[in-house]
């Protein structure tokens, strides 16, 4: 079906080529062990070449492919969204999310198209030319709070694949606290091993950092507002990543029922 290339939240633009349907069903038993490495290791195998490195320096690229453990997080989920476009086009944009209500026991289905807008649901954060000349420059952002400055890393998907094995077998008490800790490299007149004390001593304006280091990030927003055609109800509720997301069950039918008649075809001229 061809390959198809795509710009990235950071400005990076890349091609990605189209997966079969057993490829994402390996996709899909990999991150059974590990959601970021299996994610990873699908981008890896599906990106054909790099069209523009946006932000990021040379070293972006391994063996003449994307290093995508060296990526910005939020180019990784949208590489996530873009990989499965790729995979069943054309019609890999559309995405039949199967959902409970939150306010009722009725089930049902609520059709996201996956491309950026305006030509689909999507919305995309693209990195600020002031923090992408930042981080170019391997420079942090900077931020001012309860009169101290704070030097901060952007959020890398390094940081989501530590935070993942940090999670394994137990729950954490707070990922986004634990997510400003990784990414925190300095704060005004505060010791390194009491930063996480520090964030914590910051009450309300614990969210205003979090705002803070948000906004010098970039990615695609994955919460999305529903509401259920029985009761109504509006609510908002997390793009689901899960096996339909992955492996389409209604794209796939239409393939093996495809291949089927093919088969046919050919035993009917033999």
């Amino acid at each position: 079906m061809g390959n198809q290339t795509f710009k990235f939240p950071s400005g990076m633009v890349a091609e990605l080529r189209a997966r079969s349907i057993a490829e994402m069903k390996s996709t899909l038993q990999a991150m059974v062990a590990s959601q970021h490495e299996g994610i990873e290791k699908a981008l890896t195998d599906a990106t054909v070449r790099l069209v523009d490195p946006g932000p990021y320096p040379d070293g972006i690229e391994k063996n003449g492919a994307v290093d995508w453990s060296q990526t910005l997080e939020g180019d990784r989920i949208a590489g996530m969204v873009n990989m499965r476009i790729a995979a069943y086009r054309p019609k890999g944009h559309e995405y039949p999310m199967q959902l409970q209500c939150k306010h009722c026991p009725e089930s049902f289905i609520w059709d996201v198209d996956l491309r950026p807008e305006p030509d689909g649901d999507v919305l995309v954060y693209d990195l600020a030319p002031d923090a992408a000349e930042r981080f170019q420059n391997g420079e942090p952002s900077e931020y001012t709070i309860d009169g101290k400055l704070v030097k901060f890393l952007p959020l890398m998907a390094k940081h989501s694949l530590l935070l993942e094995k940090m999670s394994k077998g137990k729950a954490l008490p707070d990922v986004d606290e634990l997510s400003m800790v990784l990414r925190i490299i300095e704060v005004e007149g505060v010791e390194k091993d009491m930063i996480r004390r520090w964030i914590d001593s910051l009450g309300l304006l614990q969210q205003k950092l979090s705002l803070a280091m948000a906004e010098a990030d970039c990615g695609i927003e994955t919460t999305i507002e529903v509401y259920c055609p029985k009761c109504m109800k509006r609510y908002e509720t997390e793009l689901p990543f899960g096996a339909d997301f992955w492996v389409p069950q209604s794209l796939a039918r239409s393939r093996r029922e495809k291949k089927l008649a093919e088969v046919r075809r050919g035993q009917s001229t033999d």
